[in-house]
């Protein structure tokens, strides 16, 4: 069922149309048409008409909305996959790399993130800048593949806080 669903998604929103929509709504949220991280009613339809005169089809806001939350659970969920350790990101293929071993493990975890490594997220970097804004940079990030702060850098981490 959920392949199907995916495969009548892919035909209503080709990869170039899937693309339009992403940067139209980068485009918004520059504009600061995306409070607190969401859209509001005008806003949609606004974007509705913008993407159907791009690319000449004849989108619903509805489909339009229901469009944005699929690729929202997508970012999600490769952003949750990509925490597991042993797996990363190719930034050129734009999908998912690891050894089989692993990738066999995670998939028994996560059955629906099979085709993630397959079909790889070809606008990743612009869906985690859409709907990851607060992700933590600079000084204080910690990332998953971070290793472990010695006492050193901890001390000089605290110092660098306190000023």
């Amino acid at each position: 069922m959920e392949n199907e669903q995916q495969k009548a998604d892919d035909k209503m929103w080709p990869p170039h149309v899937e693309f339009f929509f992403i940067d139209i709504m980068l485009e918004e949220q520059v504009k600061g048409n995306m409070e607190n991280g969401v859209f509001k009613g005008p806003m949609w339809l606004a974007m509705t008409n913008d993407l159907n005169a791009q690319i000449g089809k004849n989108f619903l806001t509805k489909q339009v909305i229901q469009k944005h939350n699929r690729l929202w659970k997508k970012q999600r969920k490769l952003t949750q996959l990509l925490k597991h350790t042993g797996l990363g990101w190719d930034e050129i293929m734009q999908n998912v790399t690891c050894a089989e071993e692993v990738w066999a493990y995670v998939v028994a975890g996560a059955p629906k993130a099979a085709n993630l490594r397959k079909n790889g997220c070809p606008n990743y970097d612009e869906l985690k800048q859409l709907f990851a804004p607060s992700t933590a940079t600079g000084a204080l990030q910690i990332s998953s593949n971070t290793p472990a702060l010695d006492s050193d850098e901890e001390r000089a981490l605290e110092e660098e806080m306190a000023n």
